[in-house]
């Protein structure tokens, strides 16, 4: 087994390696080629040169198939472009306007100008209602396909090029706009009909954006709120078409498929077990078209076909073999897949399984009830490893909620929601309302624990780097097959990840974290035992900021500043609040809380740390927060324009956030003599902030100047005993990385 596994594993590796480190076909040709020509007069006396061509192989198709995504906006840049496009995909709303995929027919002007052929394109405003197949005239501006570098979770991989995007834009509405027709709207405009009709059937609801997402893979009516509760219980997988939903229907048709040609006396000319993996496989297929064949229900339906074949050609390998088979097919396909945290997921849920039944954990268990619930805890305690490692965090919850979540949703929500789908399709719109109101039902009652549990869910605080590979070895022991001995031993090597605490600022230090929040602000400031939040941009900002507070041990917000109103700046404060509740609550601007909050005034001292609220006077004022310890002292201005500040500043501060992103129309400090300025700005702007010239002041007032658009998550440590250490966004694990050269150690 290990030795025909060997020509597998290698060439997956290589698809993988092309993948974490692009090359280009032609450098992978180059590479691969004497790689096999030196191996193959050795196949049949070195088996580990088989395992090198395949190695090469493998590095050479991924390379040829995924090829390194052509970085469009650094070659168009911010030039507008007037194209003729194709609404190619379902739009989906989102607060500030409508998202869609784009397939560009030609460029108008400039006529020579290159541009990508697929793009997703942001329309902000109040665009038309855009429709499947809809042909636009259009201007268009490019924008850097980079998504937010934050702690906790890993760099967001190439998400665009994966599903066949080749840049970001967004529309000029300034330079205007012509509806030039419409095409047919083939699967995409099946699709969309069906959105449309599940929210007709289900007007007013709460969960018709859940039913749409299990019955077309469309997300954007789910809420923030809905997906605070769905993130807490580690039950956000339900919503999201997967290997999960794939199976559960491709089970349910198997199981029904059997059955039916069983009875049909039909099994002389075809086995009921070959029928029904026939049946598994068209009902897949069908349910992944109807999620648009996105890139899980790819993998998902590739990984059932592998599995299928064996039963459909007589033959039985051994589980693992599949697997390693259903791996290779996905990486062939999908080389990006290997970079894919849910393509982890998937495979290393089946592996858990199959590691665990092949060795009797599973079985002998006492009572129907604790055989269905046990694969729940054992996929929690086998996917441990992996899920912390990802995404810095797992929650006690996920597991039991799970349980329950996962049979409920199976048996009853995504039955009913794909008999309504199949019955509007087929023209029968009361039944499709009985069965889509029956989908709701079941749902909002399985909702109704959801949100209790939510109430009380752990997150495990974050546990250094090292922690989760030990973790890994706990749980291959502690779920080996019986008669392994002092299986219980394996608990131990799950304690670095069960008890560690997350490092904190020594008494007379203190923390800053500045987040990417592209166009919004959103900074941390931490002491030994106290924690204030200095705005928290946008909703999905303060979301993802309160999962990695709680990741780092901290259960509320001593002093939450908003510095002014404003979505980017407010925007998160409710989701921030709402898992870690604020003490209190400063606000610049009178509408920035809706709560109870206190004015921009006061001066308190943390752990020997001294902090101060500055009120900016003028309407463009807002909000400004001194810090100062023995390490150095910060300032945190926000948008600060115009006016003075009462109290009046330091004469000189350490380290600055330059305000308002690095406009020409924030407040000029680099006469305060700052060591850092560090500004939050998005990549590639519209803008075009940070200014050259704001940049320039500050270099030459003697200011390293570092933003969030080129490093990510900005952390600075004032320590007396060391001095000013800034650390930036790692690209490989989730924390952060000390900056080359040390230059303020």
């Amino acid at each position: 087994m290990a030795a025909a596994g060997l020509p597998l594993v290698a060439a997956l590796l290589g698809i993988a390696l092309a993948q974490a480190f692009p090359m280009t076909p032609a450098a992978a040709l180059a590479v691969a080629a004497p790689a096999v020509l030196l191996a193959l007069p050795r196949t049949r006396l070195r088996p580990g040169a088989v395992g090198l061509a395949c190695l090469a192989l493998g590095a050479a198709w991924s390379a040829w198939r995924a090829p390194p995504p052509t970085d469009w906006f650094a070659r168009v840049g911010k030039t507008p472009v007037t194209v003729v496009g194709v609404v190619d995909g379902l739009p989906e709303t989102h607060p500030h306007g409508v998202r869609f995929p784009l397939r560009v027919r030609s460029v108008l002007a400039p006529a020579d100008q290159p541009f990508p052929e697929r793009v997703r394109v942001d329309w902000y405003g109040r665009p038309p209602d855009l429709a499947v197949g809809e042909v636009y005239r259009l201007t268009l501006r490019l924008r850097p396909a980079v998504g937010r570098r934050n702690p906790g979770r890993p760099d967001p991989a190439d998400v665009l090029h994966r599903r066949g995007l080749e840049a970001r834009a967004y529309v000029l509405a300034r330079a205007g706009f012509s509806a030039l027709g419409r095409e047919p709207g083939g699967l995409h405009g099946l699709r969309q009909a069906l959105a449309e009709a599940i929210a007709a059937h289900l007007s007013g609801r709460s969960e018709t954006g859940v039913i749409q997402a299990l019955a077309l893979g469309v997300r954007s009516g789910i809420d923030d709120g809905q997906w605070r509760v769905l993130l807490a219980t580690g039950t956000n997988h339900l919503v999201a078409i997967s290997g999960l939903h794939v199976g559960l229907v491709a089970g349910l048709a198997f199981w029904v498929g059997r059955r039916l040609w069983a009875g049909s006396g039909a099994g002389e000319y075809l086995p009921a077990p070959r029928a029904g993996a026939l049946l598994a496989l068209l009902a897949a297929t069908a349910y992944a078209a109807l999620a648009g064949f996105s890139v899980p229900t790819q993998r998902a339906l590739i990984m059932l076909a592998v599995a299928l074949a064996a039963p459909l050609a007589g033959r039985h390998p051994p589980p693992g073999r599949i697997l390693l088979l259903a791996a290779l097919a996905v990486a062939l396909w999908d080389p990006t897949a290997t970079l894919a945290a849910g393509a982890w997921l998937s495979f290393a849920a089946v592996a858990v399984l199959v590691y665990t039944h092949h060795g009797r954990v599973l079985h002998g268990a006492s009572g129907r009830w604790w055989r269905a619930a046990r694969p729940q805890w054992v996929l929690g305690l086998g996917l441990l490893p992996l899920v912390g490692g990802l995404f810095g965090q797992v929650s006690w919850v996920a597991p039991l909620v799970n349980m329950v979540a996962v049979p409920w949703t199976g048996l009853l929500v995504v039955p009913l929601t794909l008999a309504g789908a199949a019955a509007q399709i087929c023209g029968m719109e009361t039944v499709a309302g009985w069965a889509l109101q029956g989908a709701a039902q079941a749902w909002g009652g399985l909702w109704w624990v959801l949100e209790r549990a939510a109430a009380g869910v752990v997150v495990l605080p974050a546990a250094p780097l090292w922690a989760w590979p030990t973790a890994l070895v706990g749980t291959l022991w502690l779920l080996a097959p019986r008669g392994v001995p002092a299986r219980w031993l394996g608990a131990l090597w799950l304690a670095p990840v069960l008890f560690s605490a997350p490092p904190r600022p020594t008494p007379d230090t203190f923390w800053l974290t500045l987040w990417d929040s592209g166009d919004g602000l959103a900074a941390v400031v931490e002491t030994a035992r106290h924690l204030l939040v200095y705005d928290t941009g946008t909703p999905a900002t303060g979301v993802a900021l309160a999962r990695w507070l709680q990741s780092r041990g901290w259960r509320d917000v001593d002093v939450l500043v908003l510095s002014r109103d404003g979505a980017r700046h407010a925007g998160g404060a409710v989701a921030l609040a709402h898992t870690l509740p604020a003490r209190r609550v400063a606000v610049g601007e009178a509408g920035a809380w809706a709560g109870t909050a206190t004015s921009c005034a006061g001066a308190w001292a943390w752990d020997g740390v001294r902090l101060r609220l500055h009120r900016a006077t003028g309407k463009d004022g807002g909000c400004v927060l001194s810090v100062q310890g023995p390490g150095g002292s910060l300032l945190l201005t926000g948008d600060w324009r115009r006016g003075r500040l009462e109290p009046p500043l330091p004469a000189r501060m350490d380290v600055l956030q330059v305000p308002d992103h690095g406009s020409h129309k924030g407040r000029d400090l680099s006469g305060l003599g700052a060591r850092l300025a560090l500004a939050s700005v998005a990549p590639g702007n519209r803008w075009g902030y940070p200014r050259s010239e704001v940049v320039a002041r500050y270099r030459a007032a003697g200011a390293h100047w570092l933003d969030t658009a080129v490093h990510g998550a900005l952390a600075v440590r004032f320590d007396p005993a060391t001095g000013l250490r800034v650390q930036a966004r790692c690209g490989f694990a989730p924390g952060f990385c000390a900056l080359p050269g040390g230059w303020l150690e």
